[in-house]
C-alpha cells in the first residue's frame, strides 16, 4: 500500500490494505522459500471433512461443530486433535466444559483404543487404577520412594495396552496444548495470547485452535450487558478475524468452534445449523459446519451418529454420513456411510429456515 502519512495509524487489530503487487509478492516469497505448508490444509483424519473440503481444515477458516447434547462433540474435537498432532501441526484446545485432566484421560482412552486389538482403557478403569496405586503406595513400605519409577508407569502397566497407549500419545504430546477456559476471564484476547505464545515463543506456524464451546467465551463490555446471541456473534466474528489476521501474517491458523443448540432444537431432539445459538451469524460466518444427531445403533449394538456437513464453502454441502461411535473410547470411526438423499434430514431444514424468518 502507499506509505501512510506521518501520524496516521489504523486502530488495533485492523489489517492494513495490500495492493495486488504486495499480495503477489507475498505468494511468490512463500514459493521461493519452499513454504508449502501455507498452501496445504490441515487434515483431521475424519473422512467426512477431509474428502469434502479438499484435504481438511484451511487456514483462515472458521469451522463449527454442533449437535444435540452428549453426542460426542468434545470427543470429535479430541479425535481431530489426535490426527492434527500426528501430522506435526499444533492443536490448541481451549475447553470451557472439562478440565485438562479429563481431556488428557480421554485422549489416553483414544490412544488405547487405536493400539489395542480388543480391551482398551476407559475412564472408569483409569480412576480405579489411580485409587489402587495410592493404596498400594501407602501400604507397601518398599515403594515409598517409588523404586525410581513414576506412579503413572505402574498405573499404565496395570491397564490393557496402557504402556503402548502412552507411547502413542507421548509421540504427540508437544503438539497438543490443553487449556481450561474460564467463563469470566478467558475472553478473545486471552485466546489470542495462546496463539501469540505458540507463534512467538515456540515458532509454531501451523496451528488449529479449538474452542469448546463458543457460547461460554466471555465478552467484556463495560458500557452495557450483552444478550447471549450478541455475545455469540462477537465471539464468532472475533475468532474468524483472528484466523484471517494470522493467515495474513504468513501463519496457518484454522479455528474450530463447538456450538450449543437452542432450546427448540433440544426439544425436537434433532439439531441443524439453524438451531445453534446466535443462529443468524452461525449460518453466515462459518466456512464449514458439521452437525451431529443420534441415528440408532449398528448391528453390533454400537451407537450411530449422523454427522451432517450442513455448510461447506470448500465443496459440496448438505451431505450426511453415518459414523459408528465407540463411546467408552471417545472415538468415531473416521469413514462414515453416505446417507442417500431420500433418507436425508436436510430437507427438514427448509421448514426451520421458514420458521425463523
Amino acid at each position: 500500500m502507499p506509505e501512510a502519512p506521518r501520524g496516521f495509524h489504523f486502530p488495533p487489530f485492523v489489517m492494513e490494505p495490500e495492493d495486488l503487487e504486495e499480495v503477489a509478492l507475498k505468494i511468490e516469497k512463500n514459493i521461493e522459500t519452499g513454504n508449502e505448508e501455507i498452501f496445504r490444509p490441515v487434515p483431521t483424519g475424519f473422512h467426512t471433512v477431509d474428502e469434502q473440503t479438499g484435504g481438511g481444515l484451511h487456514s483462515g477458516d472458521l469451522n463449527i461443530i454442533g449437535g444435540v447434547q452428549n453426542i460426542g462433540k468434545t470427543a470429535l474435537v479430541l479425535q481431530w486433535a489426535h490426527e492434527i498432532a500426528a501430522s506435526g501441526a499444533l492443536a490448541i484446545i481451549v475447553c470451557y466444559e472439562h478440565s485438562t485432566t479429563t481431556l488428557w484421560e480421554r485422549l489416553l482412552c483414544q490412544s488405547s483404543f487405536l493400539v489395542s486389538g480388543g480391551e482398551h482403557i476407559s475412564t472408569d478403569s483409569l480412576r480405579t487404577a489411580y485409587i489402587e496405586a495410592i493404596r498400594g503406595r501407602n501400604t507397601a513400605a518398599s515403594r515409598v520412594d517409588g523404586g525410581g519409577r513414576h506412579a503413572l508407569d505402574d498405573i499404565l502397566g496395570s491397564l490393557p495396552d496402557g504402556v503402548k497407549a502412552w507411547a502413542d500419545l507421548s509421540g504427540k504430546m508437544r503438539n497438543i496444548w490443553l487449556a481450561t477456559g474460564d467463563g469470566l476471564n478467558t475472553d478473545l484476547e486471552a485466546i489470542g495470547k495462546y496463539i501469540d505464545l505458540a507463534a512467538g515463543s515456540y515458532d509454531r506456524r501451523r496451528i488449529v485452535l479449538f474452542v469448546d464451546y463458543v457460547q461460554r467465551v466471555p465478552v467484556i463490555d463495560a458500557s452495557r450487558a450483552l444478550e447471549a446471541k450478541e455475545r455469540t456473534e462477537r465471539v464468532l466474528a472475533g475468532l474468524k478475524g483472528l484466523a484471517m489476521r494470522k493467515t495474513a501474517e504468513g501463519m496457518v491458523l484454522a479455528v474450530v468452534a463447538v456450538g450449543a443448540s437452542d432450546d427448540e432444537g433440544l426439544r425436537q431432539g434433532r439439531v441443524h445449523l439453524e438451531n445453534l445459538w446466535g443462529n443468524a451469524i452461525m449460518q453466515y460466518e462459518p466456512d464449514i459446519a458439521i452437525i451431529g444427531n443420534r441415528d440408532g445403533w449398528g448391528e453390533d449394538g454400537t451407537p450411530i451418529v449422523r454427522w451432517g456437513l450442513e455448510k461447506n464453502r470448500r465443496g459440496v454441502s448438505n451431505l450426511e454420513f453415518r459414523h459408528k461411535y465407540h463411546g467408552p473410547a471417545y472415538w468415531f470411526e473416521p469413514k462414515g456411510a453416505l446417507v442417500e438423499r431420500e433418507n436425508s434430514w436436510q430437507p427438514e431444514r427448509d421448514e426451520i429456515r421458514e420458521a425463523i424468518r
